[in-house]
């Protein structure tokens, strides 16, 4: 009898064992599927970005790529830390207030700046950014 009754609580405890970690298991599986999703978005909204100044920089400063380099940087706000996001406002705001011509080194320095930045916030990825 006391042998059943010790083989059953041996039982319940590795169920519950089971049980438990099953649940660790997903919830780090859920919080690591919402960071990849994060992650995935943050990159996009930094690719969007500069897709947007190509634009306005290479097929021209046009109403439509302006608004488009306005809306892609309120869309990297969303996903970057207060710093980066500054940055990328004074960016946005010198290609739209002046002619590239007269600005490029101002231009350049700023993105410099503000890829710098990118990448540091890109370091906290597993797989992100190693350069």
């Amino acid at each position: 009898m006391e042998n059943n009754i010790f083989s059953i609580v041996c039982s319940l405890i590795a169920l519950i064992g089971v049980i438990v970690m099953s649940i660790v298991n997903y919830l780090q599986n859920k919080r690591s599927a919402v960071f990849e999703a994060y992650f995935y978005s943050k990159v996009n909204a930094y690719k969007d970005f500069w897709n947007a100044i190509a634009k306005v920089r290479q097929i021209g400063d046009s109403k439509e790529n302006r608004s488009e380099l306005v809306s892609k940087t309120m869309g990297l706000a969303l996903f970057s830390n207060s710093h980066t996001y500054e940055v990328a406002d004074k960016l946005c705001s010198i290609i739209l207030q002046y002619p590239i011509s007269s600005v490029v080194p101002v231009i350049d320095d700023t993105a410099k700046e503000l890829v710098s930045l990118m990448k540091e916030e890109l370091k906290d990825h597993p797989n992100g950014w190693k350069g």
